[in-house]
């Protein structure tokens, strides 16, 4: 995610004229993302997990905490905010090869094998055991997380420079 800090969206505010919003969809915390669960339990049994980063730290859920958002975006300037929670299909990807390829080098599970420091036949074992945790959600045309088990966060706000 590109937006860590308050100066960052502030600089969104100053790029939207007064009485604008910002909107932006995120991540849920880590325990609401079946993905990052089902993908991490497969990992997990091939290699230690590391612990997961802090509430404050960087990452694809740093998001995850609505008060955590309004903090920041309070802090940059933006009023009116609202937090609400919004379920969507996410696709994988065109297919289970596709899906454990993107699901093992990227996210919480991919950087568990990378700082695993893990060996290809591990990595092998580790793809084919999420090839099978992936075949109920392959759907013919594309692996495919149903609304009900993923979502996110909508962050709408606005601003004016009279408030």
């Amino acid at each position: 995610m590109l937006f860590r800090s308050a100066a960052a969206f502030g600089n969104l505010r100053w790029g939207t004229k007064p009485g604008g919003r910002v909107a932006f969809i995120c991540w849920r915390p880590a325990q609401d993302n079946e993905w990052i669960g089902l993908s991490l339990g497969v990992v997990a049994k091939h290699v230690p997990l590391p612990a997961p980063p802090g509430p404050e730290e960087p990452g694809p859920m740093s998001f995850g905490d609505p008060n955590r958002v309004r903090r920041i975006l309070t802090s940059a300037g933006l009023s009116d905010i609202a937090v609400e929670r919004s379920n969507t299909p996410f696709r994988i990807g065109g297919d289970r090869t596709e899906a454990v390829e993107f699901l093992t080098q990227l996210g919480p599970a991919g950087s568990a094998i990378a700082q695993a420091d893990t060996d290809d036949g591990t990595k092998a074992r580790i793809a084919a055991d999420m090839h099978d945790a992936l075949a109920p959600y392959d759907t013919g045309q594309g692996v495919v997380r149903s609304e009900e088990r993923r979502g996110g966060k909508e962050c709408r706000s606005r601003w004016s420079p009279y408030h």
